[in-house]
């Protein structure tokens, strides 16, 4: 059995373990408390199926799936010294998802890696503290036959 999902969400605690100054790593969590930032969620989130990709026949064995975790990156304080901080682990984040073989692996030939972008809570009409939430999408197969 296998679960592409679930390989590649156990994965990313693992590439961003040892990213410099984040002091913990929690999955499927509302938010930290300030004693634990820098710190990263990675919230399960969002699986949709990729429908334009996929012809009527392939569908009854196979399915070509798009997951998007939330990566939620929190950093205690704000202003320019919290916004420098955010963008340089969020570069890191982006270099090591891109850079993983064994995401590569399990996305596999017909998947793919996309960096969406980025939302942070420093903007006119928000709470301007060091958050930012990244979103990354990871397309992979969903075969009936590893189910």
């Amino acid at each position: 059995m296998r679960d592409r999902r679930s390989e590649i969400l156990a994965r990313l605690p693992e590439l961003f373990d040892d990213i410099p100054g984040i002091i913990a790593i929690y999955r499927n969590r509302d938010a930290t408390y300030e004693k634990t930032r820098p710190s990263i969620i990675i919230n399960d989130a969002d699986e949709e199926a990729d429908e334009q990709n996929v012809s009527q026949s392939v569908r009854r064995s196979s399915n070509i799936v798009r997951m998007t975790p939330e990566i939620f990156v929190s950093v205690s304080g704000c202003g320019e010294e919290v916004s420098t901080e955010i963008n340089r682990i969020r570069c890191e984040i982006i270099k090591r998802v891109y850079a993983d073989p064994v995401i590569k692996s399990v996305t596999g030939p017909n998947g793919d890696v996309h960096y969406g972008g980025c939302t942070t809570a420093m903007a006119s009409g928000r709470r301007m503290e060091g958050e930012v939430v990244i979103m990354i999408t990871f397309t992979y197969p969903l075969l009936l036959s590893e189910l």
